[in-house]
This record gives structure tokens, C-alpha cells and sequence, in this order.
């Protein structure tokens, strides 16, 4: 059978993206090649990742989950920098004291952040948001490497702004790189990530034409779309693969006694 139907697919932790239309061919007629073509435009809205916001998300889901922290840096007015710009480097510098203490404990650290000024309630004053996974840190002890003004702490999974696909924490860390927001520079990711971050995995590959795309079994599906005319077929689906069971306790050894 002719493997005419092109399968997409975006991996970045438990959640999955998958695409599949149908591939137009020389022998399609002019209206039979339009309507596969839509199907195709279709494709690359849902898996486009390249604006601020979504390429935030799939590097959250990649790397972070429940346990991991939520942290807001802000500036008292005895310390508050002049310029974004400022506020940049003492974000560096609060890295470096939190590599450092990584070291101390054996801890990887990973993270990523941003520099804002737009607060919850309107005001605009200079702050920081981080995503930090260092599972051998402690809260407190993250907290008490800034001193420039109030920390707050939460576990991602505790926070109400935290949910499985990482959506609304993706867009809150990114809300001043909107096509709208004041300010804005054009070509700014928006965010700094650590090196160590683990990237979506992607892949696309031919199938036969009468190939459809499924959840696997326990998996949470979040949204789909299908689209079918005579021409051919679209199917869109996002899921969350299942929790990976926890690992297993290594039994303790039989006591010996000595003979």
C-alpha cells in the first residue's frame, strides 16, 4: 500500500502533538491539490512553536514537573535597578549563587527565567519569575540567596497557576512578548534557560493512507481536531502520556546472622 500520509509528531515530556494529512502527489488534480494543501497550512499552525509563549511551554514540559519551584524575586526600593538591563545581571548573579550551592549539595540545577516589569495588579515595577529544578536545594535555602527584596517559594503542583500542560505559566512568564504589549522588541525570546535543558523531540515520517493517530492507552487526551472531504484526511491530537510509575524501594538484604 502507498504511503501517501505524512505523520508529525512534537515530544516534550508527557505531552504529545501529532499530526496527520495527506500528501499531495503529481498526479493530484488542481482542486484536489488545494484542498490538501489547507490540510497541510492546518498541520503547521498546530504544531508552530516558535512564538515566545509556546517554545516556553514545550521547554516546561520537558524539564519540569510537580515539586519542582515557582519563584518570584522582587527589589526593594532601597535596591530596585535603574533599567531592565540591571535587573538582568543581578538575575545572573542569582544564578550563580544558586550553581554554587548546587555544587555543595550534589544538586543538577536546572532553570529558566525572565525580567518583567508588569505586576499582577496593573503597577509596573522590575521583578524576576524562575522555574527551578534542584531537587537537593531547599526552599528556604532559595530564598535566602536574594537579598534585594521580598522572595516567594511555591512547589510547582501547589501553585493554581500550574496545570499538566504548563499553558497559563508559559503565557504569564511570557505576557510582555505579546504582539501587543508595550514595549515590546520584535525577535526577543522572552526567557533564559539553563544549557542543560532538554529539547522536544520531533519527528515526521511517511505512512499508508489509511493510517489514524490515537492516544495510547491511559494517556489524557487535552484537544483534537479531524477534518475529511473527498481529497483526504486531517487529524490533529494533543495528549498527556500517563504518570510513569514510581520506581521501586530496593528490598532490604536478609540479616546474616554470624554461625
Amino acid at each position: 500500500m502507498a504511503k501517501t500520509r505524512r505523520i508529525k509528531r512534537i515530544t516534550a515530556g508527557r505531552f504529545v502533538i501529532v499530526v496527520a494529512y495527506d500528501q499531495t502527489l503529481a498526479s493530484d488534480s488542481p482542486r484536489a491539490r488545494q484542498a490538501k494543501q489547507r490540510h497541510s497550512s492546518l498541520a503547521r499552525q498546530y504544531l508552530n512553536h516558535k512564538s515566545s509563549w509556546k517554545n516556553l511551554q514545550l521547554t516546561l514540559l520537558c524539564n519540569f514537573s510537580p515539586g519542582d519551584y515557582w519563584v518570584c524575586l522582587s527589589y526593594d526600593d532601597q535596591h530596585l535597578p535603574p533599567k531592565p538591563e540591571a535587573a538582568q545581571a543581578e538575575a545572573g548573579k542569582y544564578v550563580g549563587r544558586l550553581r554554587n550551592q548546587a555544587k555543595k549539595t550534589g544538586a543538577e540545577l536546572k532553570y529558566v527565567y525572565n525580567t518583567e516589569t508588569l505586576n499582577k495588579d496593573g503597577t509596573r515595577r522590575l521583578h524576576h519569575h524562575f522555574v527551578i529544578g534542584a531537587a537537593g536545594i531547599a526552599p528556604e535555602t532559595i530564598a535566602s540567596l536574594w537579598t534585594l527584596g521580598d522572595v516567594e517559594v511555591k512547589r510547582l503542583g501547589d501553585d493554581p497557576m500550574y496545570s499538566d500542560d504548563m499553558i497559563e505559566l508559559a503565557q504569564y512568564m511570557t505576557k510582555e512578548r505579546f504582539p501587543d504589549a508595550p514595549g515590546r522588541k520584535p525577535g526577543k525570546r522572552g526567557f533564559v534557560p539553563s544549557r542543560n535543558l532538554k529539547k522536544p523531540e520531533e519527528e515526521s515520517f511517511l505512512t499508508e493512507d489509511t493510517m489514524t493517530v490515537a492516544a495510547p492507552p491511559g494517556a489524557k487526551i487535552i484537544d483534537q481536531d479531524h477534518k475529511d472531504n473527498e481529497y483526504g484526511r486531517f487529524d490533529y491530537l494533543l495528549y498527556l502520556l500517563p504518570e510513569p510509575p514510581a520506581p521501586e524501594k530496593p528490598k532490604p538484604r536478609p540479616h546474616r546472622k554470624n554461625e
